[in-house]
């Protein structure tokens, strides 16, 4: 069914036109099916019509109330509208409707889909005829590599200057910007400080931040940081994002005026409400280590996404790692990869060892030893992570992954992360010292770092700790203190200490271990294929057989044993636990003296 037509609104001139431009692009045949299937639904009226009434309303809204029979979509309806209208002007040789659509086409805006070809087609066009922005945008796509472009920063540069030159804002404050800071240029403050100056007369709020930074830090003029902040503060309280930010950090070192915390937070957060992304970066920070707020992993990934979510690329890093270490997130190793992939691509000197930590363990995709030492040997010395990354170094020499085992230059890298204060490296050092892996045996040694691992919380070396007292190895026999030693780095979590202390008699909290061996159902109690032959040898020192009392309706016997036999009948029992026991057989055993 035909839908009724809606009067115009506009002139008979102006409709003509509107009409021809239609016809040319239906003839070049330049209109996807969906923005022919959009003019019928509106009533028959032609594309450009439709486009022209979007852009001069701004407003869905207005546009409905003129065609109330349009399609529900509106998004839909308001993309096909905007593009309608700027391919029409395109094909007209419109100069500022070739920018527009280039751009929506490269990025994907105004809800159309991306099409770099198109794109890279309709911008190249504009710049070759002098359009400011569009040499501008070309000059960011050569400088960071975008549709289809290999980065080339010379060319970014030429095109930079004759956007400026032709009166590109945005240009002028890009180039003032690298001037400053020589990127991509050779540094100029000078002239970095007179484009800024420029920029600020015109009234250009990024020409003044820029401006006021030069106060700042003295580029192109004296050090001000009075002016800056006086400066900076009266862009912020106009809501410009980038000065709130900065005000807030200023207000936060007391740099330019006086110290404060309170208004700093303050600062940040109006910065993020106005869409700035490094304020939350800056939060996030803030949260992570809880400096001058409340330590929180979840507020800090909060902020850390949301300043991802704005394209700060340094929130890739914290949150690669977050999701690597499951902090304020749970832990996802696949996403942990590609953020850290990410973080790596920027350069982010962090990045690297939480990588290599994915191809060492197979975190978020196939383990690979081999890109694992190549990532752990790229971790710069000025990495927080340096001392672990020569540790895992040395792990993969021992073993061998991802390169030949060498004991010797294992230990040559564990030294030099171990004197870097690593825990893991120095029990790795007190290892190879008691074990003679890559440097002969020397127990006093092996004790010594031992203890620095153990005191900086490494419970494996606390474990091989309690082993050197009770055995004696570098230092005097002392069986009480490797029993503490043993309790400490098993409650910590390290299994061999709890099997050495079930070993020899003992748990976690108290002496001689008192409860039963298992009895079979003749009464006579189960020895297991323990190593120990002392074991053994005690347990066939038991005299009596079982006694038939009935202690419990889950204790059916009573074991009279010699009480020194204790301890090693429970080490007998636990070594063949492992092959699995019947909790519903529990016997409890009672230490009687022999007579």
């Amino acid at each position: 069914m035909q839908t009724e037509k809606v009067k115009s609104p506009f002139d008979k001139s102006q409709r003509s036109r509107l009409l021809s431009w239609s016809k040319l692009a239906k003839e070049k045949g330049e209109l996807r099916p969906f923005d022919r299937k959009v003019l019928y639904e509106a009533g028959h009226y032609d594309f450009v019509f439709i486009g022209r009434l979007f852009r001069l309303t701004k407003t869905l809204s207005a546009l409905s109330e003129t065609f109330p029979h349009l399609s529900d979509d509106t998004a839909e309806i308001e993309s096909a509208a905007y593009r309608c209208f700027l391919e029409a002007k395109v094909l007209n040789g419109d100069l500022e409707a070739e920018y527009l659509l280039a751009d929506a086409l490269c990025y994907g805006s105004h809800g159309l889909e991306e099409n770099e070809d198109r794109a890279l087609e309709l911008m190249s066009n504009a710049a070759e005829r002098g359009h400011p922005d569009a040499l501008f945008s070309m000059s960011e796509w050569y400088y960071f590599g975008f549709c289809g472009l290999d980065e080339d920063e010379a060319v970014a540069t030429d095109l930079l200057k004759k956007a400026a030159e032709g009166g590109s804002i945005k240009a002028k404050c890009r180039l003032a910007k690298w001037q400053l800071y020589g990127i991509a240029i050779e540094e100029d403050h000078d002239a970095g400080f007179a484009t800024c100056s420029q920029l600020a007369n015109e009234g250009v709020d990024e020409g003044k931040f820029y401006l006021a930074r030069c106060h700042l830090d003295g580029l192109g003029t004296e050090t001000n940081q009075e002016l800056a902040f006086e400066m900076l503060l009266e862009l912020s309280e106009n809501g410009f994002a980038m000065a709130q930010t900065l005000t807030g950090s200023l207000y936060f070192d007391g740099e330019g005026t006086e110290q404060s915390v309170e208004e700093a937070l303050k600062c940040w957060e109006e910065a993020t409400k106005a869409g700035d992304p490094t304020a939350p970066y800056v939060m996030g920070l803030k949260y992570w280590v809880g400096d001058c707020v409340e330590q929180n992993d979840d507020l800090a990934h909060t902020y850390f996404q949301l300043a991802y979510e704005r394209d700060n690329p340094d929130a890739a890093y914290p949150l690669g790692r977050n999701f690597c270490l499951g902090e304020g997130c749970e832990t996802d190793f696949e996403s942990a990869y590609l953020y850290l992939l990410e973080a790596d691509e920027y350069g982010d000197v962090e990045a690297k060892f939480y990588l290599a930590r994915c191809y060492y363990f197979g975190l978020g995709r196939d383990m690979n030893n081999i890109e694992a030492v190549q990532h752990f040997e790229a971790v710069d010395e000025s990495s927080v992570n340096y001392g672990s990354a020569l540790y895992f170094l040395g792990e993969c020499a021992r073993s061998g992954k991802g390169r030949p085992k060498n004991h010797a230059a294992a230990f040559e890298y564990y030294m030099e992360s171990a004197e870097l204060g690593e825990p893991y490296a120095q029990m790795a050092i007190g290892r190879a010292f008691y074990e003679g892996e890559g440097i002969d045996i020397d127990f006093q040694e092996a004790v010594k770092w031992f203890e620095f691992a153990s005191n900086n919380g490494n419970s494996k070396a606390t474990y091989y700790l309690g082993c050197c007292y009770y055995d004696g190895d570098g230092v005097p026999e002392n069986e009480a203190r490797a029993l503490e030693l043993l309790r400490d780095a098993a409650k910590n979590g390290e299994d061999d200490a709890l099997s050495t202390l079930h070993e020899l008699g003992f748990d976690l909290d108290q002496a001689p271990i008192t409860a039963s061996p298992e009895v079979d159902e003749n009464g006579i109690i189960k020895i297991y294929d323990d190593p120990v032959s002392k074991a053994k040898s005690l347990l066939r020192k038991m005299t009596d057989q079982v006694n038939t009392t009935k202690q419990h309706e889950n204790i059916d016997n009573v074991i009279v044993v010699d009480p020194a036999a204790l301890p090693m009948i429970r080490k007998a029992q636990n070594s063949g636990s492992a092959g699995g026991s019947n909790p519903s057989n529990d016997v409890s055993a009672t230490a009687i003296p022999s007579e």
